[in-house]
């Protein structure tokens, strides 16, 4: 193993941190817009071709008309 002194060991640590946190947020921000396609964009067969993100709004528009006039 090679001799490091204690500056150059704690300087690969905050290297190596700093490259965990972008690496984590990249991972993140990648995991939103995938959510964001699936969700917003991407057409479901099961759903008859429509979009969740629709879906769900007409399903939460519905309940509160139901609300509204009970």
């Amino acid at each position: 193993m090679q001799n490091i002194d204690i500056k150059e060991r704690k300087s690969m640590k905050s290297i190596y941190s700093n490259h965990k946190k972008a690496v984590m947020g990249a991972l993140k921000a990648g995991i939103a817009s995938y959510f964001w396609y699936y969700n917003s964009m991407r057409l479901h067969q099961v759903l008859d071709y429509a979009v969740p993100d629709d879906m769900y709004q007409s399903f939460r528009s519905e309940k509160l008309d139901r609300n509204i006039a009970a």
